[in-house]
């Protein structure tokens, strides 16, 4: 009994350790900034709607832009990282492990 007991302890251990590894953010703690702007200068503006800066690696978050008078909003661009939808002036962009 004693054995088998160790047995299903060891096991849930390694899940456990196997599942945070899974989850953005839980392994090093490590965490990026998110800086934002438009171009050109003065065609509207940008907004980090979650605004918790730094975010670690995974994180999704929510993104906005709102073109001024006589622009319209054409596409996000990020040299890392992925938008859900970069045609969209509302999106989420998930966090690179770098800074964007």
């Amino acid at each position: 009994m004693r054995k088998s007991l160790i047995a299903i302890c060891s096991v849930l251990a390694v899940a456990i350790i196997l599942l945070a590894a899974l989850v953005p953010g839980c392994t090093d703690g490590a965490k990026y900034e998110l800086t934002m702007a438009v171009s050109p200068a003065g065609s509207g503006t940008v907004q980090d709607v979650t605004s918790t800066s730094p975010y670690a690696s995974g994180t999704a978050v929510y993104i906005l832009a709102s073109p001024a008078a006589g622009y319209t909003f054409v596409k996000w661009t990020a040299p890392a990282g992925t938008f859900a939808n970069p045609n969209a002036a509302a999106t989420t962009f998930t966090m690179p492990a770098q800074n964007v």
